[in-house]
């Protein structure tokens, strides 16, 4: 089955390798207009760059995920290059760090949920607030291997997944 996203804008948070990335390539080969997130400047740029020259209508923006401010900006961004956006995607996550609980620093903690919680919350309304006016709009949001039990060595994943 062919899939057709011809001139549908998607937005997708971290997206600048991996699941993210891959998830733009396809969307982007099925005709989307995709823009990108992720948190350096480098690492969007180069992801643009490579989505560009396999022919993809392609954009991005460093965003700090868990700041609303910069997700909303994200979506100004994303609406100034390509027009009313259709498909929002959370997909940002950290996994890291790993070790025992009692040995993780807590603003690495804190900072896993940021992303995995705040981020998904504040991707979730940035783009519902697009969507309500326009009657229209997907969002998905991506759990991840957490969702369903904890990971040994990973509370602040596991816990920001059960969530």
């Amino acid at each position: 089955m062919e899939m057709s996203m011809r001139d549908k804008v998607v937005v997708i948070t971290g997206a600048s390798r991996g699941l993210g990335f891959a998830m733009a390539q396809a969307l982007g080969a099925a005709g989307a207009k995709v823009v990108i997130c992720s948190r350096t400047e480098a690492s969007v740029a180069g992801a643009v760059e490579s989505l560009r020259a396999q022919g993809i209508a392609a954009s991005g923006l460093a965003c700090e995920v868990s700041d609303l401010a910069q997700v909303e900006r994200l979506a100004d961004f994303a609406e100034g290059a390509f027009g009313p956006i259709d498909v929002w995607i959370n997909n940002a996550g950290l996994s890291a760090p790993w070790g025992p609980s009692a040995h993780i620093p807590s603003d690495r903690f804190h900072s896993v949920l940021a992303t995995n919680i705040l981020g998904t919350y504040n991707g979730s309304v940035t783009a519902i607030r697009r969507f309500l006016p326009r009657g229209r709009g997907k969002l998905i949001n991506l759990l991840g291997r957490g969702d369903s039990g904890a990971i040994p060595l990973q509370a602040a994943y596991s816990s920001s997944k059960s969530w």
